[in-house]
């Protein structure tokens, strides 16, 4: 514990400097963002990076990951179906690959943005194999996220038929709300609950609370901090870096009050509609 809290400390210095430095110079939330991308504009490596996540483990866990549209409205971006991949070892001690296919629907208001997806996991040590659902909804200051994971093979590492699939002995589940910190645009705050059920170890159950920071760096550079039972002995630093530039753009409210605007940021939810979902306890 005073390891990771030695981390944190590490972690959120940088960003005390630069808030300072933005104050100095007179830049505003504009300004910080004026190098990123917007969705029009954005590559394949936009959506592509690597990530690793140090934690009390042994080895750290790292993954490449990327997601890129089938579908997507011209102009509106009103609808997006879209395909993600992680490999690497996003959370248990063996190689995990990860293919999901996810469907976002954008209010024609561009206030609000919801979505659905289905992931099929496979780690390759102790062939476990997975089938998650997602739900999502996205505001322009914050973002709700369900997540349901099942397994889907026996002892023998053999897939179930589908009429077993619901009634699986080893289930997980999150609920996250992801939302930007007041004064700091660059910086994700998250938290919810985790649960884990396994009715093959005595029906072990376990509830529990897990909370973490994402911020931005620099451009395509994020780092992520967090603690909770969901990470080994309670906590973790990451860091994630795209191939390409940053695949967002902010724009701070023109319709509130001066304290409201300078607070809080409005997402620009089309430079959303190709976020990376977030799983395994990570916020992306």
């Amino acid at each position: 514990m005073k390891r990771f809290i030695a981390l944190c400390a590490l972690t959120v210095a940088p960003f005390a400097l630069k808030a300072d430095m933005q104050g100095k110079s007179g830049m505003g939330s504009d300004d910080m963002f004026v190098s990123a991308t917007s969705a029009a504009n954005e590559t394949w490596s936009d959506r592509t990076g690597v990530s690793a996540a140090f934690t009390n483990s042994k080895r750290p866990l790292w993954d490449v990951f990327t997601i890129q549209p089938i579908y997507r409205t011209e102009g509106t971006m009103m609808n997006t179906v879209f395909v993600q991949g992680d490999f690497g070892f996003q959370k248990w001690d063996s190689p995990q690959l990860s293919l999901g296919l996810g469907y976002r629907r954008l209010a024609a208001s561009n206030d609000y943005m919801y979505g659905a997806n289905l992931f099929y996991d496979h780690e390759w040590d102790h062939s476990h194999n997975n089938v998650g659902t997602g739900l999502e909804w996205f505001g322009r200051f914050f973002t709700i996220r369900m997540n349901y994971n099942f397994r889907v093979h026996d002892h023998k590492g053999h897939m179930k038929e589908i009429t077993h699939y619901f009634g699986s002995h080893h289930t997980t589940g999150n609920l996250d709300l992801d939302f930007q910190l007041p004064y700091l645009p660059w910086t994700l705050a998250s938290f919810g609950p985790t649960w884990h059920h396994d009715r093959e170890h005595k029906g072990e159950q376990s509830h529990h609370w897990k909370y973490a920071l994402r911020m931005n760096l620099a451009g395509p550079v994020a780092l992520e901090a967090g603690f909770g039972r969901g990470w080994g002995q309670g906590g973790y630093v990451k860091l994630a870096v795209n191939f390409g530039r940053a695949a967002f753009a902010e724009h701070t409210l023109s319709d509130a009050g001066i304290i409201a605007s300078e607070a809080f940021t409005a997402r620009d939810l089309k430079n959303y509609t190709l976020e990376t979902v977030g799983r395994f306890g990570w916020i992306r």
